[in-house]
């Protein structure tokens, strides 16, 4: 046989040791670079999960991890889903209202605002009700109207389904109520400061007004007997 010929059979055989034995010997060798043993491969466990996470799970970490820590930092006491603050005039009120046609899959819901007159008392066993507020707005009347329609907006608040992506729509809640809700709520600390807020808002100013009168009107005949 032709001496090149050996020389390269002799090459191509030491390469094929070479390799079976840093298989072999040393497995954390794959493709010509090193990994350390037992090193998993990395994987986006985190948004898997949000991948998958039904809308239901997707509610209720919103309310955990956003609404409930902030309402809390702000002040605010709670029966259920509804929230409130109150002084001597009257309660700052938000409510979460999930509809009825909700799935665990599909989920329409809205963040109800405003205020009663007179105030909630934390004293009282009686769960306050949303037809009782004075006003009672929804989100968009405290958020700028170039961010109100997004990809979870509908018709009456946001929806969220299955598939939605967790992280995007919590950062854009948390952004909601850190940014516009609870900065444009606590603000209101008079009644004064309630009617210029909702000054402008039709139908509900006008409510306001007239739930104002009729307890100071309360308040006057209270004193007088």
């Amino acid at each position: 046989m032709n001496i090149y010929v050996r020389v390269i059979l002799n090459c191509v055989v030491l390469v094929i040791v070479t390799i079976n034995l840093k298989c072999t010997v040393f497995p954390h060798y794959v493709y010509g670079r090193t990994v350390k043993q037992n090193q998993k491969e990395p994987v986006f466990l985190n948004k898997q999960k949000f991948l998958i996470m039904k809308a239901i799970e997707l509610l209720q970490k919103m309310e955990t991890e956003i609404l409930v820590p902030l309402m809390v930092d702000a002040g605010f006491s709670n029966d259920g889903e509804i929230w409130w603050r109150s002084t001597k005039e009257f309660s700052l009120v938000l409510t979460l209202q999930k509809y009825w046609w909700s799935t665990d899959d599909k989920i329409d819901f809205r963040i109800n605002l405003g205020l009663m007159i007179p105030p909630i008392q934390n004293s009282s066993r009686r769960r306050p009700e949303i037809t009782e507020m004075a006003v009672c707005v929804s989100q968009d009347c405290y958020l700028p109207e170039d961010i109100q329609f997004h990809k979870f907006k509908n018709s009456i608040g946001y929806c969220i389904k299955n598939e939605d992506n967790a992280n995007e729509f919590l950062g854009l809640i948390q952004r909601d109520f850190e940014d516009y809700i609870i900065p444009q709520l606590v603000r209101q600390e008079t009644l004064e400061d309630c009617e210029e807020f909702y000054k402008d808002v039709p139908f509900w100013n006008q409510r306001l007004d007239r739930f104002i009168q009729e307890h100071r009107f309360k308040l006057m005949n209270n004193v007088a007997s």
